[in-house]
């Protein structure tokens, strides 16, 4: 007889409060789907009987939950998985204020191989690489150069400067060209929402 996996056990309770926990009908059959059918089913492959790690649950978890948040993120923006395209995946990837939009890439991948979306995908998250800050000589030369070097266009020396001097993102920050206004800036908007 073998051992009970407690983390695997565990895992498994939570999904299912997980999925009861869900309101949409529609929402709940593809998060149980993929929860049993693709993340558990994956587990048991890969432990081969073996208890598996308290970081394997904990992955699994983040993993579930990401998906739930990106279906309930569709749904606010009017949309299904059948009916996501991706520039609705990279709107959720670049607009959104949550922690690792990466983790519902093996969601997306779920749904596209059991052909439940098409042609979508979450690209695998970039390795961050960490710079050495820059002296405050370097970021003085940069900022002369992004504010009088007409070789570069108006909008890309305003977003260079956005970063530079105030450490806004390009994803946080919005340029557009209002033909009325000129060159307008939003920072942790979007102009879909207005």
């Amino acid at each position: 007889m073998s051992v009970r996996d407690e983390y695997l056990a565990r895992l498994e309770r939570w999904i299912e409060f997980k999925t009861e926990a869900l309101d949409d009908p529609d929402h709940r059959q593809l998060i149980t789907a993929y929860a049993r059918w693709d993340r558990v089913a994956r587990i048991r492959r890969r432990c081969r009987g073996k208890p598996i790690a308290t970081s394997t649950a904990d992955v699994t978890q983040m993993q579930i939950s990401k998906a739930v948040l990106f279906l309930a993120w569709l749904k606010n923006q009017g949309e299904t998985l059948a009916t996501c395209r991706q520039t609705h995946i990279d709107l959720w990837l670049t607009s959104e204020p949550h922690q690792g939009p990466y983790s519902a890439g093996p969601f997306v991948a779920w749904a596209v191989r059991s052909k439940f979306a098409s042609r979508i995908s979450i690209p695998t998250r970039a390795h961050r690489v960490c710079y050495r800050p820059l002296d405050a000589d370097e970021r003085s030369k940069i900022a002369r150069q992004l504010l009088s070097d007409d070789s570069f266009e108006t909008k890309d020396r305003v977003a260079g400067l956005m970063v530079l001097l105030y450490g806004q993102t390009p994803a946080r920050t919005c340029l557009t060209e209002l033909p009325e206004n000129g060159l307008v800036v939003l920072i942790g908007t979007s102009l879909t929402g207005r």
